[in-house]
């Protein structure tokens, strides 16, 4: 990056990054933001109110006149950001080429990718429930038969592990099967066989593996990765406990923790 320091003022009023629920009170932390993840710059960000706090709160009058007409020219949230990166320099001038570059290449793809990297990025920043909302509008609509199989294989991927990371495993087992059987990846098969133990007793997770033909020394080689794992966090006192009170009955102690912070 071409900064060591905020340059700009901080704002006495957050902005908030809608999509991810975030605050920001410099221009700074904004940078950081649709540089690391500038699929969520969708209209609840590129509108008026980010125009408003840029001049009011931040000073930068010559900048937020600058982002109004191009909010009103319909411009591309890519040409957007780089207009903000550009005023405060928060890129050197080969990296703002370099994400220029990348910029254009995103806006290039189908509106289904372009959706599926804004699940993407919602799941990265933990808005979970934002994220399968995302995947399962792409499910429901499949017109786009261009993309193909493997595209909507790893939608169901994705939304297999947003499941995963809320404790929901019967559900996250469904959509990485799903995923195994139309993208025929490994990866799936094994995310599916990790996700089996949490919710089936040993008995049905061995009857699973007859009915599907899965063979059983692949599945074998999954739970001992599993368990290595776990192993090579055990310097800590609670990896070790996790390991002697099995990790199952761990997870399902963190899901009874989520749901009620969830509750609460």
């Amino acid at each position: 990056m071409a900064y060591d320091l905020c340059l700009v003022r901080t704002a006495v009023h957050p902005f908030e990054v809608k999509p991810v629920c975030t605050e920001v009170y410099t221009i700074e932390e904004l940078c950081y933001i649709f540089y690391h993840n500038p699929d969520l710059a969708d209209d609840t960000v590129m509108g008026a109110p980010l125009c408003d706090w840029v001049k009011q709160e931040l000073g930068l009058e010559r900048l937020s006149a600058s982002l109004r007409s191009q909010i009103m020219r319909n411009d591309s949230a890519g040409s957007i950001i780089l207009s903000i990166f550009r005023e405060v320099g928060y890129l050197s001038g080969d990296e703002l080429r370099s994400f220029s570059e990348l910029l254009n290449r995103l806006d290039a793809q189908p509106q289904a990718v372009k959706r599926k990297r804004y699940g993407d990025a919602l799941a990265r920043n933990r808005m979970y429930a934002k994220a399968a909302r995302v995947y399962m509008e792409l499910l429901d609509d499949q017109e786009n038969k261009s993309l193909g199989a493997q595209f909507y294989a790893d939608v169901r991927n994705n939304l297999g592990s947003v499941y995963a990371a809320q404790f929901r495993y019967r559900e996250a087992a469904g959509f990485y099967y799903q995923a195994w059987k139309t993208g025929k990846k490994r990866d799936c098969l094994r995310r599916y066989l990790s996700t089996l133990p949490l919710f089936l007793s040993d008995e049905a997770y061995q009857e699973k593996l007859k009915e599907e033909g899965i063979d059983t020394e692949f599945a074998r080689s999954v739970q001992e990765r599993n368990a290595q794992i776990c192993r090579k966090a055990g310097a800590s006192a609670e990896a070790e406990r996790i390991l002697q009170s099995g990790l199952p009955d761990y997870l399902k102690k963190q899901r009874d923790l989520w749901r009620k912070s969830m509750a609460g």
